[in-house]
């Protein structure tokens, strides 16, 4: 059994299918029964509850083998994944996969990097087997401004000419279904990048081939993003991560290409290209965004 949380996420909701397909037992652990309810159809068993409450949590790990941690960016986060490892010692689970960053530790000065090593230095002294798979930057992200460019065929956001690694969320959740199922990534952690770093105009372009309309890439400062995140509600300390997070694309940080993606997949990880056509709806009309566009937080990734 493989218990599995964040399934309302990018990579969580194709890791439950992705499983599904390979005839992996799930346990699905949400905090809202209703919004994975059509996974039921997929046969897997859906548990409502809390991660912030050890009982459920404990309960929840009847039976379970090994675990997919991913859950998102707050500053809950550590209790939440503590609970589950603890949950975990008593309990007869082998293997925890754990979904992290690649910016790790408390040096690049952003929350979300140091929670995230926060949780990965519980899960080692543990003791439990653990995997930590490190994306930098999900396509994904870029649905955040779907709105902006259907409506303006512009987006924004504080980042000169550099260039960034981006990584398709669903080749993650196919790393995440191999690394859980063939039990040979013991003590490893991947960074995990896409095939080509391109910049934010270059992403424009490719967007405008998908959708056949012009899109622009506009260079907002950064006190003007902040801002603009701040009065559509997002928590201070979320706003100033993304402001540091893009600061640090710009010094170059975001732009390495690693080989681990493709050995993992077998494959070539899926270009921007790819991801904009595949997405081009959700760029082209106003409507919701598909599941594949939740709960995808920047260091989340």
């Amino acid at each position: 059994m493989i218990l599995v949380t964040g399934a309302t996420s990018a990579v969580g909701y194709t890791l439950v299918q992705e499983l599904r397909m390979m005839g992996a037992p799930v346990r699905l652990f949400v905090r809202d029964r209703e919004r994975v309810a059509h996974l039921a159809a997929l046969g897997v068993e859906i548990l409502q509850g809390d991660l912030s409450n050890r009982y459920q949590v404990a309960a929840a790990m009847e039976g379970v083998e090994r675990i997919f941690c991913s859950n998102p960016l707050d500053q809950s986060m550590v209790e939440k994944e503590r609970n589950l490892v603890v949950a975990a010692l008593t309990s007869n689970v082998r293997h925890i996969v754990k979904l992290s960053t690649a910016l790790i530790g408390p040096k690049w000065g952003l929350s979300g990097s140091r929670w995230h090593w926060e949780a990965e230095e519980t899960i080692r002294a543990s003791g439990v087997p653990y995997t930590f798979l490190r994306p930098l930057f999900f396509m994904q992200h870029l649905l955040r401004f779907a709105s902006e460019i259907r409506s303006y065929n512009a987006f924004y956001a504080p980042v000169g000419g550099a260039r960034i690694s981006m990584v398709d969320a669903r080749d993650v959740a196919t790393v995440a279904a191999r690394v859980l199922t063939q039990g040979n990534h013991l003590g490893c952690a991947y960074n995990l990048s896409g095939a080509e770093a391109l910049t934010f105009n270059e992403a424009a372009e490719q967007l405008s081939l998908a959708i056949n309309r012009r899109v622009h890439y506009v260079t907002r400062s950064y006190t003007e993003y902040q801002e603009g995140l701040l009065a559509a509600g997002m928590p201070p300390w979320q706003a100033l991560d993304m402001v540091r997070f893009f600061d640090l694309v710009d010094k170059g940080v975001a732009a390495e290409i690693t080989s681990e993606t493709r050995a993992l997949l077998g494959r070539s990880p899926r270009t921007f290209g790819q991801f904009a056509r595949d997405h081009a709806v959700l760029f082209k009309r106003p409507g919701a965004l598909s599941a594949m566009a939740a709960d995808v937080s920047i260091g989340a990734a």
